[in-house]
């Protein structure tokens, strides 16, 4: 986007740098847009998200290109990404293959019979809201455990190609709270850091043995 130097790229990539930088710009009138509504909803200024999240600024945000093989084998049909929720703000996908899983409110992890697909529709975009906003909410806005696992029914036995813009906080934003302060999150200590800070602490969280994502949907 011209704020920092670009890095290196796979060759295939920079006959089509305007096209991502379009989709890159599109993306972040959208989230601004969502950002801007919730921020309303929510009794805040309308502001209060979209400033933590200046597109002019250094941060985490990426778009990825995912491709997952299809699944003609029995030993094919497993969970490609483990659950999680996502760190940053808002999470657009954009798909036309099954494949994208959600838990059940209340439920655990473990119950197979919890995890509800999610139907991608042609010409829309699936949002998903990420830990920071979480935070940031002191949980009046949650972020929902998901996975990925292999297409359903005869979508199976095509590769599936997705496309996900991660938007994530500017770096040096701040983590403390915006509304709902007076909570007894345990969270509290994330007040104290940046973005930058956040997120590394919740990288490193993720590689300690026994790590278990929480589900932020279904917690008080």
């Amino acid at each position: 986007m011209g704020t920092t130097p670009l890095q290196k790229l796979p060759s295939e990539v920079y006959p089509h740098l305007s096209l991502i930088i379009s989709y890159l710009r599109h993306c972040q009138d959208i989230t601004t847009i969502l950002n801007e509504a919730l921020a309303r909803q929510l009794g805040l200024p309308e502001n209060a998200f979209t400033s933590l999240q200046s597109p002019t600024k250094p941060s985490g945000t990426a778009i990825r290109f995912l491709r997952a093989f299809a699944g003609r084998s029995s030993e094919d049909l497993r969970t490609a990404l483990i659950h999680h929720t996502d760190f940053g703000t808002l999470t657009l996908l954009a798909n036309v293959v099954g494949g994208l899983q959600i838990l059940e409110p209340g439920k655990p992890v473990t119950d197979e019979s919890a995890w509800v697909w999610v139907r991608p529709q042609p010409g829309c975009l699936i949002v998903n809201i990420g830990d920071a906003m979480a935070q940031w909410t002191g949980g009046l806005l949650r972020s929902g455990m998901h996975r990925i696992s292999y297409a359903p029914g005869l979508q199976r036995s095509v590769d599936k190609y997705s496309l996900v813009y991660l938007a994530r906080a500017e770096r040096t934003a701040s983590m403390r709270r915006l509304i709902n302060i007076d909570a007894d999150d345990r969270k509290v200590e994330d007040e104290k850091l940046t973005a930058w800070e956040w997120e590394v602490n919740k990288t490193m969280g993720m590689v300690r043995a026994g790590y278990v994502p929480r589900n932020t949907a279904v917690e008080s």
